[in-house]
């Protein structure tokens, strides 16, 4: 299932979102104005802690990362955030 939240700044989607995921057990990832490679190995990182990988994930492309991110719902629904995704 997909759900997409948008409006304009500064209404509390991401606090919002953010705490959905932390009561569910599910992971947040807030994007930043970085280059594709910045953003992904930092999205690597920390999905890796989030999943208790002894070694953050590598990632060569956002195809990679989002059947990563998807794999998370392997065993039960799992919330997952992309917050600023445009970034």
């Amino acid at each position: 299932m997909l759900g997409v939240v948008y409006g304009r700044r500064r209404l509390g989607k991401t606090y919002l979102l953010s705490a959905l995921a932390e009561q569910t057990g599910g992971f947040t990832f807030e994007a930043t104005q970085d280059t594709e490679s910045m953003t992904l190995g930092r999205l690597g990182r920390e999905l890796a802690a989030h999943m208790g990988a002894p070694a953050p994930l590598h990632f060569d492309d956002w195809g990679e990362a989002i059947d990563a991110l998807l794999r998370l719902g392997s065993n039960r629904p799992t919330t997952v955030v992309l917050d600023e995704f445009p970034y």
